[in-house]
């Protein structure tokens, strides 16, 4: 059972972007049997998503969302049942890392913990606290 909004996010990425990038084209054209219509339409949907500024998490949740309709098609007859979805033999090469930067009162904090457990049971010499 999908989550609450869940349905209506799926939605959103057809509207939004499945639906303007990929345009009129039918869903057994994706499932070229060559596989590079597919696969050109996926990477175009990835390449304007990206241009876009969206992060790679979304655009695999769209990708995902296209082989939702893909597999509804196939339940529906539309596709056929031997067809497989070119997005999954796609590698999207996700790469969610985020650069992450402390401010200067957090590293102030993390420096004098660190100086607190490192001198732990040691008087401490200099009485006055400097910090960055």
């Amino acid at each position: 059972m999908k989550p609450p909004g869940q349905h209506q996010k799926e939605t959103q990425h057809c509207n939004t972007w499945i639906i303007p990038v990929i345009g009129d084209k039918r869903l057994r054209d994706l499932a070229d049997s060559t596989g590079n219509s597919g696969v050109t339409d996926i990477l175009v949907l990835k390449d304007t998503m990206s241009q876009a500024g969206k992060s790679a998490r979304m655009i695999e949740h769209v990708v995902f969302s296209l082989g939702q309709v893909f597999r509804y098609g196939q339940k529906m007859g539309i596709v056929q049942p031997a067809a497989k979805f070119p997005g999954n033999e796609l590698k999207l090469s996700i790469n969610n890392s985020r650069q992450r930067f402390l401010t200067r009162d957090d590293a102030c904090k993390l420096l004098c913990m660190i100086r607190d457990r490192a001198y732990s049971g040691i008087p401490n010499i200099n009485q006055t606290e400097t910090y960055i």
